[in-house]
């Protein structure tokens, strides 16, 4: 259980990170000097990443209840 509990925090500390660095680009002085067409292409693919993070954290959470 203890792998399973540390890949859960580990998840979660990446999914929180990325989700942090988003808000901050979103925030960004940078950001205005972008295309929209470029701003779209970045939410998603940072989007993508975080929602790949979030639903292996929520697979590791049902695994987890099974092993119950």
């Amino acid at each position: 259980m203890q792998g399973a509990t540390s890949n859960q925090g580990m998840f979660w500390s990446q999914a929180r990170e990325l989700f942090e660095k988003i808000v901050s680009w979103l925030d960004s002085d940078s950001i205005s000097r972008l295309e929209h067409s470029q701003i779209d292409s970045k939410l998603l693919e940072n989007g993508a990443l975080l929602n790949q993070l979030m639903i292996s954290l929520n697979f590791q959470r049902f695994l987890n209840g099974l092993k119950r």
